[in-house]
This record gives structure tokens, sequence and C-alpha cells, in this order.
């Protein structure tokens, strides 16, 4: 659940976006096993971590709660900042979607200052995204703006091709709704050309969309139609 946006998000993105039930359900089933017979370190919280996100992935959001916050137990008991603050964003990301949007901000504000003590730069960047879609969606562009731009950089840092292309795709999206159309549309190619790089297929897609849309938006039907038909 790194990533709330694939937005969209993630971004919720990629954790929804699971078509194959089957596999989630032996996966669920096969780390549910292995956590009973693990010894209480990293290792466990990782684990319950990624059981966290198949569950969601399964719809059972509930389940995915519970399982982050025991992680977020035993990841404190273990002075372990990287499974603290993955545990808190997803913990974040639940009640977001829940409606809580102040809860939380607080809880990625607590989750951010977890993965700076574990110098974890490439969860740091999604961490900061998902805040960012939460002041997007609360109607606070600017600051999801700046928000969006400090993702990117973090991402640009440790050659992250998948997070900066998300991160470029939110950019482009805020100053599309301020109607910087030429800015937005920018930030959609150099998207879209990051995509076609790491054969993102389903981000291609998006990609395309939001440039057709743009270009529907700001009159340019035949520019619109041809990225649709891409």
């Amino acid at each position: 659940m790194r990533n709330y946006l694939v937005i969209v998000i993630i971004s919720i993105a990629s954790l929804i976006g699971s078509k194959n039930c089957s596999g989630n359900k032996e996966l669920i089933d096969s780390i549910s096993k292995l956590l009973g017979n693990s010894k209480i370190d990293t290792l466990y919280v990782n684990n319950l971590l990624s059981l966290s996100e198949l569950v969601f992935n399964a719809g059972q959001p509930d389940k995915c709660l519970e399982y982050s916050k025991k992680a977020k137990d035993i990841a404190e008991k273990l002075e372990y900042y990287s499974g603290i603050g993955n545990a808190l964003n997803n913990i974040g990301i639940l009640t977001g979607m829940n409606g809580n949007q102040k809860k939380a901000l607080e809880y990625f504000n607590e989750a951010e200052i977890a993965l700076k003590k574990a110098d974890n730069k490439k969860d740091l960047g999604s961490l900061i995204n998902n805040r960012a879609y939460i002041y997007q969606v609360t109607g606070q562009l600017d600051v999801a703006l700046k928000e969006y731009l400090k993702s990117y950089k973090i991402r640009k840092k440790i050659n992250d091709q998948y997070g900066i292309a998300i991160s470029l795709n939110q950019i482009g999206f805020i100053y599309d709704k301020q109607k910087e159309y030429d800015k937005a549309l920018e930030c959609y190619k150099k998207c879209l050309s990051i995509r076609e790089e790491i054969n993102d297929q389903y981000g291609i897609a998006l990609s395309l969309n939001n440039i057709g849309a743009l270009y529907d938006n700001t009159g340019k039907h035949e520019l619109a139609v041809e990225a649709y038909t891409k």
C-alpha cells in the first residue's frame, strides 16, 4: 500500500488492481502459515506488512488495518523504523479512505519521521506522495503541488523511475486543475516517456488518457483522438 495514489492512485493503485484472486488467496495462506512459525523480528514485521497489502487487495480493509497496527506495535518494540513508517503509511491510507483526512495526515507525518530515521528514501517518496493526495482531495492544490514536487525530488535522487512517473503524473494533474496547461502537458509527456521506457503498460494507458483529456479540454480534438487511440 505504499502508493495511495495510483491514484488513483496508487498508488492505490497497484494494490486494488490485483486480478489474480486465487493467487492472492494462496499467498495469503502461505504468509499466514509462515507467520505462525516465525520468530518476532524485522522479517516478521515485513511479512505482516505484505499480508496487510494482500488482504487489502482481496477487499478486506479491516484485516489490513489489523495487520498494519500489529506490525506497527512490533516494529516499535524492535525500534525498526522502516517497519514503523510503512505500517503508519498503511494506517494513514485506510484512515483517509474512511474520510478522516485530518487524522490521516497525522499518521503520514508520524510515518515521515520514522522513515527519515531509517533513511528509507524509496518509501519516504511514496509516503509524501500519499500525503500530497490528501491535500489534493481537500482542495489545497498549492500545498499538494509542493508535496508532489518534494516526492519527485526524492525519487529522482534515488532513480526510482516508477515513482518518478507517478509524481510527474500528479504534478501534471495539479497544473491541469490550475489551468496551466503547458506545464501539465510537459509533465504528462515526461511521465509517458518514463512509463514507455520501463514498459508500464497500465501507466502508459493512464498517461495517454490524461494527455487526450487535456487536449480535449483545450479544444485540440484531433490531438485528443490521436492520444486516445494510441
